[in-house]
């Protein structure tokens, strides 16, 4: 699969020499699938897991790298992907993780304008529904930012979690 593009953010499926980078990345912060200080060997799990999960077309996880001029290198700082599809319905639950320190640049907003992208033009999903920590308020901003609609409370999640969701023939923006 091509790498999804914008002119600061590249999207590319997670390859199995990322599992270094990634665990560097995620130390000290739970990612996703992976515990606080993820082993290596926790993260080539996780990466071989994404690769089964594409192939069968359940989820659909990428590698968030910042996109350079050209002969710069890309830096990777984050993660984001389609999981719990449901083809049925045809809808999917996102999720996006960027590193602290790249937070707070449009990345987030950018990466999900992809994924959204990518989700109804090349998977042909209807829906897209995001969760939110209430207290996570640059999330939730990036979310209000594609026009999502905020559904409600989650029961069941002790840290106050919201559901918000994007729906393809909304004017939202994407």
């Amino acid at each position: 699969m091509p790498a999804l593009l914008t002119p600061c953010v590249c999207l590319r499926p997670l390859l199995f020499g990322d599992a270094p980078v990634l665990r560097a990345l995620a130390a000290g912060e739970g990612v996703a699938g992976l515990p606080p200080n993820p082993s290596l060997a926790e993260c080539r799990r996780f990466i071989r897991t994404a690769h089964a999960c594409r192939a069968s077309r359940q989820a659909f996880h990428f590698a968030v790298e910042e996109r350079p001029a050209p002969g710069g290198t890309r830096r990777f700082f984050g993660w984001t992907g389609l999981v719990q599809v449901d083809w049925a319905s045809r809808s999917a639950e996102a999720g996006t993780w960027i590193v602290p320190r790249w937070r707070g640049r449009a990345v987030n907003v950018a990466a999900k304008r992809l994924l959204l992208d990518h989700a109804f033009s090349e998977l042909g999903l209807m829906q897209v529904r995001f969760l939110a920590a209430l207290e996570n308020g640059r999330s939730i901003r990036a979310l209000e930012k594609l026009g999502a609609r905020r559904e409600g409370l989650i029961d069941g999640f002790p840290d106050g979690s919201v559901e918000f969701s994007i729906w393809r023939d909304d004017d939202q923006v994407i």
